[in-house]
């Protein structure tokens, strides 16, 4: 949502200047923004939209340190906190129950899979140096 209220300002100020003036663009900039703010204004009602972007691993608390007026920081971390201790934290089962039952079904052996008996001819196959090999560096 950040991105695209940042995307109305750019095109209303650009669309609203004298050299490329168009009134029905920024009639439909208003409008879009007016849904957008509806949306927005509702994110500030429930602390989910925090919590997605604290839990995801390509924004965290620095996107929202980036991105948002500083004043929403700490009440946005600590409401996503919250929903966390609320829903989510260890619930531990009732006394008495310690474990749960073993399955009394038998696992078949493991059965090692023959990767040159897959229909391939051995050029075709995957040859030891073909397949990517771990390492510390990731």
């Amino acid at each position: 949502m950040d991105v695209l209220l940042r995307q109305y300002e750019k095109y209303k100020e650009l669309y609203s200047s004298k050299e490329n003036h168009d009134p029905h663009r920024v009639h439909c900039i208003d409008m879009g923004w007016f849904v957008l703010n509806k949306y927005y204004t509702l994110s500030d009602q429930t602390p989910v939209y925090a919590a997605a972007l604290l839990l995801d691993p390509s924004k965290r608390r620095k996107y929202i340190e980036r991105n948002w007026q500083e004043s929403w920081h700490a009440p946005a971390i600590a409401a996503a906190q919250q929903i966390w201790l609320d829903e989510y934290t260890m619930q531990y089962p009732p006394a008495g129950h310690t474990h749960l039952p073993v399955s009394e079904k038998k696992i078949p052996p493991y059965i090692p899979v023959d990767i040159t008996d897959n229909g391939l001819s051995h050029n075709q196959a995957a040859q030891k140096h073909d397949i990517p090999q771990p390492t510390l560096l990731g």
